[in-house]
């Protein structure tokens, strides 16, 4: 008998992937598109039609997927937050996805957050997501989400009042510090002396003329749309990574203090939990900026042993690629128990995860250690005594 389908779907502002896999959560199908599906600026009906595009575009374009029904179908949407909103798109998707592509059951549509899907994909438990991409924000979920009011939030908010610790914070403090010692006002690790690798990258990921002033910027910030400005200034922290791995102060420096305030958000959603919690936290981050993360790592460190938090994480991991499978796996879980035959989809395989930091190892690592610092001093010490 073949194998059910399961359908999972990661839907941001500006890009949306539909995902298939099998039962042992083998991606069949793998497609995107750039129009949005955040519930909470696109309307249900939109969604629906958009995602029904993509789902014809699965089976009219992938052999392994026709003439079998999806199981279920899992949105992990940007936005998901209003229950009657969510009721809502339910509805259209049972309207245009049944029964010809979904199996037409109670349950065969789960809506959640992109940030639940996200952390479902690697852990059942109690877990942390903490995206920093163009913007950045921290989740802290509890075992069993059965209401957004258990769930802690900290960050997010856009670039004005929030983003912590993302590539746009990152740019912009990058732009604010050069321009605070060029102008003459004191800081207290660096001068204008130490603005050269600075000054090269802006003018470089900007533009500018060899001579340029700082007027010369508000054209890039400022005359285009907040979207363009935010993409444009959020790249300029690919080249400040690139300058702090050569060992630029300055531009290692930034991302220290973008890793103490991704930090703090840790430290912030733990300290508010409501819930019965332990040691055994896992982070799941998401976003580009991760792909530093030994540029990161020390101020994340900072933050968390300054509170005394750093036994209360388990393991840092890094996913890779989109949360559909994640979303699939939520709405896989609400089958378990409600129809015969039904399974949960396993954890994402290790191999899209890179591993940033998990305790077991540390701890083997610094066991490890102890014993090779023990056998050498006993073997300095039978040399000594038998010389």
């Amino acid at each position: 008998m073949a194998s059910r389908l399961f359908g999972g779907v990661e839907g941001g502002g500006t890009k949306t992937t539909l995902a298939i896999f099998d039962e042992t959560g083998k991606p069949l199908v793998h497609i995107e598109t750039k129009e949005g599906t955040n519930l909470a600026l696109v309307g249900p009906t939109v969604i629906a039609s958009r995602i029904k595009a993509l789902v014809i575009t699965a089976y009219s374009t992938h052999p392994s997927v026709l003439c079998r029904k999806l199981t279920c179908l899992g949105l992990g949407l940007s936005g998901a937050e209003d229950k009657q909103v969510i009721e809502a798109l339910k509805i259209e998707l049972k309207s245009q996805l049944c029964p010809k592509y979904l199996s037409n059951v109670s349950r065969a549509i789960t809506i959640v957050s992109d940030s639940i899907a996200s952390l479902r994909a690697v852990t059942d438990g109690e877990g942390i997501l903490l995206i920093s991409g163009t913007g950045s924000c921290c989740v802290l979920l509890p075992p069993d989400v059965s209401s957004h009011d258990a769930i802690i939030r900290c960050g997010g908010g856009g670039h004005l009042i929030g983003d912590e610790g993302s590539a746009i914070q990152i740019a912009l403090s990058a732009i604010r510090l050069y321009f605070q010692l060029v102008e003459g006002r004191e800081h207290l690790h660096f001068s204008v002396k130490d603005l050269d690798m600075v000054e090269t990258l802006l003018s470089q990921h900007f533009e500018l003329s060899p001579s340029w002033k700082k007027s010369d910027l508000y054209h890039a910030l400022y005359s285009t749309s907040i979207g363009d400005m935010k993409a444009r200034v959020a790249g300029l922290t690919e080249r400040i990574a690139s300058a702090a791995e050569k060992g630029d102060r300055v531009c290692s420096f930034l991302f220290k203090q973008a890793g103490i305030e991704l930090g703090d958000m840790i430290c912030a959603v733990l300290q508010r939990r409501t819930f019965p919690g332990g040691t055994n936290s896992c982070v799941v981050c998401v976003g580009s900026v991760f792909q530093s993360w030994t540029l990161l790592m020390q101020g994340v460190w900072q933050s968390l042993t300054y509170r005394g938090l750093q036994s209360a994480i388990s393991g840092i991991y890094h996913i890779h690629g989109s949360s559909a499978y994640g979303a699939a796996r939520v709405a896989a879980s609400k089958l378990v128990g409600a129809e015969t035959g039904a399974t949960q989809l396993p954890l994402l395989h290790k191999s899209h995860l890179k591993s940033l930091y998990e305790r077991e190892q540390t701890n083997r690592a610094h066991r490890g250690r102890s014993v090779a610092i023990v056998a050498a001093s006993l073997l300095a010490a039978c040399l000594i005594v038998y010389y």
